[in-house]
């Protein structure tokens, strides 16, 4: 008898660990098979760098890595093509080149990320799904190439940057549906 409560508890903590719910900890999401997690959130957790079991999340839709201390985003990254929503925000990123491999990212936050080179945010040119974009705190002078590019942007945050009014007016000219907060 006492075999059969062991075989229903496993079983029952067997499915809650295939919910869709939101992950929080690295370690908490370890404890899942990696194509069930869809929501995780690393943020505040310190990390310099994420382990190569990290790159079996590939289902993820959405994913919190702010606060910590990346310098560059895993290569292994480019493999998430489903994630709509990703915030990088308050880390030491000077790499993003990973990024480019998410087509279906909507809504990305690169805020407080001042290591961040205009260069490095040519990698965005390919998500044309991208609508909303925070790009706030990154000592910009000027508005990249790249951001023109975004024929989906709707939101674009610039706040803290030395952007100049004829940028953003050209900005404006070629994306008319463009919300810019600076």
């Amino acid at each position: 008898m006492r075999y059969i409560y062991i075989l229903v508890f496993l079983t029952l903590f067997s499915v809650s660990l295939e919910s869709d719910e939101l992950i929080i900890g690295l370690d908490n999401a370890l404890l899942i098979e990696a194509e069930n997690v869809k929501e995780l959130c690393l943020g505040g957790s310190g990390l310099d760098n994420l382990p190569p079991s990290f790159c079996d999340f590939t289902n993820l839709i959405y994913l919190n890595m702010a606060q910590n201390e990346l310098t560059a985003l895993p290569e292994c990254c480019i493999n998430f093509k489903e994630i709509k929503e990703l915030n990088l925000s308050a880390n030491y990123l000077s790499d993003i080149s990973a990024i480019k491999g998410m087509s279906s990212l909507e809504i990305l936050d690169l805020s407080m990320n001042d290591s961040l080179s205009a260069g490095q945010l040519d990698n965005l040119i390919g998500l044309k799904q991208l609508t909303q974009l925070d790009l706030s705190y990154l000592n910009l002078n000027s508005i990249p190439q790249s951001i023109y590019l975004l024929k989906n942007l709707k939101e674009l945050i610039l706040t803290g940057n030395n952007i100049t009014q004829k940028d953003l007016d050209n900005l404006k000219q070629i994306n008319r549906n463009l919300h810019i907060i600076i």
